[in-house]
């Protein structure tokens, strides 16, 4: 009779051998830290001021909808609108550069916010005094710090960079 396999008594041991151990495959290389770090922040401290400008400005006009019969509604609309897509695109910034995030709602919404809220007569003082700006966008501008928006963008751009800075941990 012959056997397919050899006999059960004629086969060599060979040992066990363990399967290799998993590791995670190396995390890819991220250049240009400082670099990127940099432009984050540039392009924050750039947009923030902008967006904030633009909501104020559009919030100011859509408060005289209600006294005044205006046929402009399409504009200040376009005002919030294009604003709150600056204000989202440094926020989404957070994730390139959290420090430029939280720096730009740190100087332009916490600091003037909390003096707004603080100080309602002379920061709508300052504002209103600043010359560069045009009349319009003085007085919008002091009306939303004393009336708290800036403290809010502030505080939410400041807490958008602080948890993607948290979550890179």
């Amino acid at each position: 009779m012959s056997y397919q396999y050899p006999p059960p008594h004629q086969s060599p041991q060979q040992p066990y051998q363990q399967p290799p151990r998993w590791s995670p495959p190396p995390a890819p290389a991220r250049g240009g830290g400082v670099a990127r770090n940099f432009f984050g922040t540039f392009l924050a401290l750039v947009l923030t001021p902008i967006g904030i400008t633009l909501v104020a400005l559009g919030a100011e006009a859509t408060g005289r909808w209600e006294g005044y019969q205006t046929s402009d509604r399409l504009g200040p609309n376009l005002q919030l609108i294009g604003g709150a897509f600056l204000l989202l695109l440094v926020a989404a910034l957070a994730a390139m550069s959290p420090v430029g995030t939280m720096l730009a709602g740190l100087l332009w919404g916490l600091i003037p916010g909390i003096a707004g809220l603080l100080l309602p007569d002379d920061t709508a003082e300052f504002l209103t005094d600043l010359s560069v700006l045009p009349r319009d966008t003085r007085i919008a501008l002091s009306m939303w710090a004393i009336g708290g928006g800036l403290f809010v963008v502030g505080a939410l751009l400041f807490g958008a960079g602080l948890a993607a800075g948290l979550r890179r941990r």
